[in-house]
């Protein structure tokens, strides 16, 4: 009798250890798959943006080699911008030579029929 007590005390607590290790098991392979199902989310999010990436860098650069061209047009149009300015410089003295010329020219007439009235 005790004998039997013994074995039933033994197998209740292999019954229990037993279920403790099935809910353990159980708990590992849930864990284990959530783990897994957010690896896979991440891998496809990554996939996803790897792709975005390839898709966006003929864009990129396209639009830097856009960028390029037109600074290299502001600067061509700059070089242009500042003979344009010289040349109005050069004109506007040449303009002030003239005028001063005019000036002495139109002096020396009003000089010259002033001596021929008299």
């Amino acid at each position: 009798m005790l004998d039997e007590q013994l074995k039933d005390r033994i197998m209740i607590a292999l019954v229990i250890l037993t279920i403790m290790c099935l809910v353990l098991a159980i708990s590992a392979s849930i864990s284990s798959q959530n783990s897994k199902k957010a690896l896979q989310k991440e891998m496809v999010l990554r996939l996803e943006n790897e792709e975005k990436l390839v898709n966006l860098t003929p864009k990129m650069e396209s639009i830097e080699s856009q960028l390029k061209n037109a600074q290299a047009n502001i600067e061509g149009l700059n070089k242009q911008l500042e003979d344009q300015n010289l040349i109005n410089q050069e004109l506007r003295l040449e303009l002030e030579k003239m005028t001063k010329l005019k000036q002495a020219l139109e002096n020396n007439l009003k000089e010259a029929l002033v001596r021929c009235r008299q």
